[in-house]
């Protein structure tokens, strides 16, 4: 069993976006490593990152010691993979059945105390080498602390389907129908277009890839929300224009109504959804969204994201006086820091981002009722800068400092208007302070240590101090506290057949 399991592992599989994995891709693009997977654009299949692995080892002499071992977590995650390339030209393709489970546990020692188990079961089988069935579940007993979760919950634990999707996949085409994970852009805290915070969706997906250009586009049935169904469309293109610097523009179209039917003038990815709504008269929450990554001296990564919800050109109306929706991202990483990894990044979105009007409530850019883009959501400032080093193969540590300013305003609240106030001319004209309101400001520092035995086996540890200051949002109250984090995790899969 175990000889065919390494032979014939299921090989264009995604890994969800919450792996490990994905962590250990994005500080090795910063030495040079995996730059030609989609830089902004995940999940990956564990075959593309088994494919772009050897290919980049066979170019490039790794002589760093942090290096050196996530590319080999990487190697013992992905070996059924690897196997499977070694040996194909012997043993021809052939389809397979596998299962495989993810369990864990989670305890958090605070003022109160909290113990939880989360569990994930999945299946995936495989015709040959382009075609994939996978299913996966998830359940969790964070989720019954969760006020904003919606799911199903059974014997103490809520969860949901994570992932039941069909696609074909070649070296240039990734065609898929059902439910899976997308992910866009570089933030490390949180991104500001498309991102794994509301959990995946259910879709049509198209990518399309070649060697200086690349695409995604995504059509997405929603939650319905305020007796509406509620649709998504979005596209994203990535361009390497030079050496080492990469580029992404992107825009989507959030609609709905009751009884509302797929569009399929706003399900067309090529239009342009301000024209589009101008035009024929549709209403929708539409948003231009850009990203980039330069790469320097194989050490230094700078990254950036910049989102427009919405931009006032005019200035006519009192209702021009309303403030731009608008949120950006920039950081810094950099690599081989006396054997240390390190990021600085600072988030901003203005109020009102990915909000709407109160008369269509069912644009908000939520889905399941979490925001579709970064988790804090709307009307915040984020400050973090962060150190993680090896020790050996086995332990690792990390600490850093995490600052959110948070206003008052949120998605799923009231859209405020306070421009149209009497008190309000256009000769006075209408600011607001970023962020909004009484502001929640929440300080946290911490500090870990992470050991895994193996790459199916590992734990963590981690100690911090929080302090917040106007705590929700009450002017003078204030919050501190120590809290100690621990967890364990076990994740294994199984080859039961190959055809």
């Amino acid at each position: 069993l175990f000889y065919f399991s390494c032979l014939n592992a299921q090989i264009h599989e995604t890994i969800p976006t919450t792996h490990w994995v994905y962590e250990s891709i994005e500080k090795l693009q910063v030495y040079g490593f995996f730059r030609t997977l989609d830089q902004g654009c995940q999940p990956y299949t564990r075959f593309q990152i088994v494919k772009v692995l050897l290919s980049d080892l066979e170019k490039n002499q790794v002589i760093n010691k942090f290096a050196i071992i996530e590319i080999d977590r990487i190697k013992n995650e992905l070996l059924p993979e690897i196997k499977y390339l070694q040996q194909k030209d012997i043993n021809g393709s052939k389809s397979s059945i596998k299962v495989g489970f993810t369990l864990g546990n989670f305890a958090k020692y605070k003022e109160n105390s909290k113990n939880y188990s989360f569990f994930r079961l999945k299946g995936v089988l495989s015709f040959y080498e382009n075609f994939t069935l996978k299913y996966s579940a998830y359940l969790d007993q964070r989720f019954k602390d969760d006020p904003f979760f919606t799911g199903y919950e059974w014997s103490g634990f809520q969860g949901y389907q994570e992932q039941m999707y069909i696609s074909y996949f070649t070296s240039h085409i990734d065609f898929k129908f059902g439910r899976d994970y997308v992910k866009w852009g570089y933030g490390k805290g949180g991104r500001l277009f498309i991102s794994d915070n509301s959990r995946p969706f259910d879709m049509l997906s198209l990518k399309l890839k070649s060697k200086f250009i690349s695409l995604q586009t995504i059509i997405s049935q929603l939650d319905e929300m305020y007796s509406a169904e509620r649709y998504i469309t979005a596209i994203r293109f990535e361009l390497n224009p030079a050496k080492n610097i990469y580029l992404g523009v992107g825009q989507s179209a959030l609609y709905g109504g009751e009884h509302q039917s797929l569009d399929f003038t706003l399900s067309n990815p090529l239009a342009f959804y301000s024209f589009t709504q101008d035009n024929d008269s549709k209403p929708l929450n539409g948003m231009i969204y850009f990203d980039a990554a330069w790469y320097l001296k194989n050490r230094y990564k700078f990254y950036g994201e910049f989102l427009i919800d919405d931009y006032q050109v005019d200035n006519e109306v009192k209702g021009d006086l309303e403030p731009n929706g608008l949120a950006f991202i920039v950081g810094l990483e950099v690599v081989d820091l006396y054997d240390s990894h390190a990021f600085i990044e600072f988030a901003q979105a203005r109020n009102r981002t990915y909000n709407v009007i109160d008369q269509c409530p069912f644009e908000k850019f939520l889905h399941k009722n979490k925001p579709i883009a970064h988790p804090v959501g709307t009307d915040f400032q984020s400050f973090q800068i962060e150190c993680d080093r090896w020790l050996n193969k086995h332990w690792s540590y990390n600490f850093g400092y995490h600052l959110i300013r948070k206003g008052e305003g949120t998605i799923r609240g009231e859209f405020t208007e306070p421009w149209s106030d009497e008190s309000v001319t256009m000769e006075s004209g209408y600011k607001e302070n970023i962020p909004y309101g009484v502001v929640e400001s929440t300080n946290n520092f911490y500090f870990g240590f992470h050991y895994e035995y193996n790459v199916h086996v590992q734990s963590d540890i981690s100690i911090g101090y929080e302090y917040i200051k106007n705590f929700l949002h009450t002017e003078g109250d204030i919050s501190r506290d120590f809290y100690l984090n621990l967890a364990l995790y076990f994740d294994y899969n199984w080859l039961v057949a190959a055809i």
